[in-house]
């Protein structure tokens, strides 16, 4: 009886929340955004919202966890999942996670549990790959997997699919868009509510995506009450975030998986007001330990800058180095 009650009132709050979400005129969408690794998620995200709120390298894997990005459209807001690239083809993806298995943690249940909570699903395809057809059929595969383990009795037909075929701007021959959407589609055996020919890098095709998103929103209160939030990660993290991007950037293919961030230390200074952030970096072979010592003055002064302008005042930035032991990694 209890628990009867209880739903009872969960469904009246729902309904409630409903009406009032009619009144007002706000509307709300989940978007869960997935894809092959390296196809452009992270940057499509980040143009979608208008400002760098998830890490986008040319480094494989850089999104590790779920991040969300929000972004504000009159009565609508959009909720994007950034998910890692969990949609693996190549040699080069396998020996990085089987190298490092704990630095891919939490990767396996992204996608899926981004699947579960949204109402439409943008599928990010890079079309500039030599063999870009192979990898749209894999995509198509491996997207009706992820449907069925999301919600295998309604999966379908409860969110619509939209494709964004990303890094046109890269693309010489016409047609290529549409064989890749085909053979997508063919793969997964389900039809694609629309088709986009984008370039997030450029921002070509961005704003109708864009616009095709806020359409597709229904009545429902926000997910975050601040029309000025751009992401669920504290500032805090949104700086790590930041740090990590630029160790990616400056080290790209030199740098392993395996990096840590550690002994992260926050404190004010108080005569000038500053913020300094006190951070150590630990690799677990020494040889790659001097790598990343060669490149520490690149990667502060990209770094401190950028936090900066985050926290809309002064940073200090001290970075150390160590070398860290491998047991129970």
């Amino acid at each position: 009886a209890a628990r009867a009650h209880r739903e009872g009132m969960a469904e009246r709050v729902a309904g409630l929340a409903g009406t009032i979400a009619v009144v007002t005129g706000r509307r709300l969408l989940r978007v869960a955004l997935l894809g092959l690794t390296n196809s452009g998620k992270s940057t499509l995200c980040n143009a979608l919202v208008g400002e760098e709120v998830t890490i986008a390298t040319a480094k494989r894997h850089t999104t590790r966890t779920r991040v969300r990005a929000i972004f504000v459209d009159g009565g609508t807001q959009v909720v994007l999942t950034d998910t890692p690239g969990v949609l693996e083809l190549d040699s080069e993806s396998r020996r990085e996670r089987s190298r490092n298995p704990g630095a891919f943690k939490g990767i396996k249940n992204a996608a899926p549990d981004a699947l579960m909570e949204s109402r439409l699903h943008l599928l990010v395809v890079d079309a500039s790959a030599t063999d870009s057809l192979e990898r749209a059929e894999h995509t198509g595969r491996e997207l009706s997997r992820l449907l069925a383990l999301a919600a295998p009795d309604n999966a379908r037909a409860t969110a619509e699919v939209v494709f964004a075929i990303n890094k046109m701007d890269r693309v010489k021959r016409a047609g290529g868009a549409e064989r890749i959407a085909e053979r997508i589609a063919a793969a997964a055996q389900l039809r694609p509510a629309a088709v986009f020919s984008i370039s997030a890098l450029t921002g070509d095709g961005v704003p109708e995506l864009r616009q095709r998103l806020v359409q597709a929103a229904t009545p429902a209160e926000w997910a975050y009450a601040d029309p000025n939030q751009r992401t669920d990660q504290t500032l805090g993290e949104r700086a790590l975030e930041i740090l990590r991007a630029e160790v990616h950037h400056v080290l790209h293919r030199q740098l392993p998986y395996s990096v840590r961030q550690e002994d992260v230390c926050w404190s004010e200074d108080a005569e000038s007001g500053a913020l300094e952030l006190d951070l150590g970096l630990s690799m677990p072979q020494y040889s790659e330990l001097v790598v990343l010592r060669s490149a520490l003055g690149s990667i502060h002064s990209a770094t401190q800058p950028k936090l900066a302008s985050l926290f809309e005042r002064q940073v200090k930035l001290k970075l150390h180095t160590k070398l860290r032991s491998n047991r129970g990694f």
